[in-house]
């Protein structure tokens, strides 16, 4: 039986339930931030401490790309020493997951992609290029973060702290970014355009 709401097992706030749920792994309560293992019969594992800062969007809004009605299933908010940004985790029943990513005032919306880049980004530094795909990508920029708020479904197990390191590049050319998103046991590789919210 799929369930499509529960209640926050803290403050007793009513969830939705978005996104894939057979691939589910925490629900995260965006009223009081408490984690819950979607495995374990949605058990309060732990709050976060700390509460996101400007949000732009909000978990169950539905935006669309091309065409294509996509809902925002949950949030996560990263920060570095001179940065920070929030990457929104969207899903569509038709076209899956995608990443919409809300850094320096703008939106990008990312597919996951498996082209690796020619190069191992993180010997390079910025302005370096390196191709996937065919695609000459500039490094613009890395970010060493944290990760201080998260709320929503998500697909993967986290914790406030949790570090990862993320790299940011773009092709002139096609108007294309490429997005590498590098954690403690995964290394996952993006692309994308501009978006407008």
């Amino acid at each position: 039986m799929k369930i499509n709401a529960i209640h926050c097992k803290k403050c007793q706030a009513p969830l939705a339930i978005l996104g894939n749920t057979s691939r589910s792994k925490n629900l995260i309560c965006q009223y009081c931030g408490t984690v819950m293992d979607f495995k374990n019969n949605f058990k309060a594992l732990y709050s976060f401490t700390q509460r996101q800062q400007n949000s732009r969007l909000t978990i169950g809004q539905i935006i669309d790309y091309h065409g294509i009605p996509f809902t925002i299933v949950a949030n996560t908010s990263y920060s570095s020493r001179d940065n920070h940004f929030i990457v929104y985790n969207v899903y569509s029943p038709t076209h899956g997951y995608a990443k919409l990513i809300d850094k320096d005032n703008s939106f990008t919306i990312y597919q996951k992609i498996h082209y690796l880049p020619d190069k191992n980004l993180w010997m390079l530094k910025q302005n370096d290029t390196f191709i996937s795909n065919k695609i000459k990508f500039t490094l613009k920029s890395f970010e060493f973060c944290e990760l201080y708020y998260a709320a929503g479904n998500l697909l993967e197990n986290t914790k406030q702290g949790k570090r990862s390191k993320h790299a940011f590049a773009y092709c002139k050319k096609t108007k294309q970014w490429f997005y590498s998103e590098h954690s403690r046991n995964a290394v996952n590789y993006y692309v994308g355009v501009d978006f407008k919210a």
